[in-house]
């Protein structure tokens, strides 16, 4: 249980809510209609890259809750013996999620989140909490919402779950997502909208 909230609480210090495609996709290839094609699927648990799981981009798409707790949270790993040094990345939050698993990750955890698919299609909802692809579910621009006291957004280079694919952090309602940007996370911001 320690190490559950170890997890869940690293995930929440980090807040990199999102995560990365590897350098080399790019968001017409994340949206490409092959990506909608015999889509890969699979659910919760403790995965193994190469068997049980793909390596590549996945989203998942959760319903709304009114429970702070009911968050997804996700991690790529090089083992499974749950340590913190064998966190590679990790992401935890409510709304959309986007992952990307690597070749060289040992597995991917994931808790609360339900089922992951590589169908990339953009989402036909307004840019809320979650994490967003750019270029396919947002475009780039200059972008306001509400804003507020707990607002926290990030532009995101990639959707691994580190530290560094963070590109920039704010906490007032105005944004400028640029073409190179990879993703978009929001939590508690409100809805986004042009201008």
């Amino acid at each position: 249980m320690g190490s559950k909230l170890t997890r869940i609480a690293a995930a929440a210090l980090l807040l990199v809510a999102a995560c990365s495609p590897s350098p080399s996709a790019s968001a017409a290839q994340l949206a490409s209609p092959a990506s909608t094609v015999n889509a890969h699927t699979f659910n919760d648990g403790e995965l193994h890259v190469g068997t049980d799981v793909l390596p590549g981009t996945y989203r998942v798409v959760r319903p709304p809750s009114s429970d702070p707790e009911d968050f997804c949270y996700w991690e790529r790993v090089s083992g499974f013996g749950g340590s913190s040094a064998e966190t590679i990345g990790n992401s935890a939050g409510v709304g959309p999620r986007v992952a990307t698993i690597d070749p060289s990750d040992a597995g991917f955890i994931s808790q609360h989140c339900g089922t992951w698919t590589s169908d990339l299609s953009p989402l036909p909802v307004p840019i809320d909490d979650g994490v967003w692809i750019v270029g396919v579910d947002v475009q780039p621009g200059h972008y306001t919402s509400q804003g507020g006291t707990a607002c926290v957004w990030q532009r995101l280079s990639g959707f691994g779950g580190t530290s560094d694919e963070s590109t920039e952090v704010g906490s007032v309602g105005s944004v400028e997502i640029i073409p190179t940007d990879k993703g978009f996370s929001s939590s508690h911001c409100g809805t986004w909208l042009p201008g």
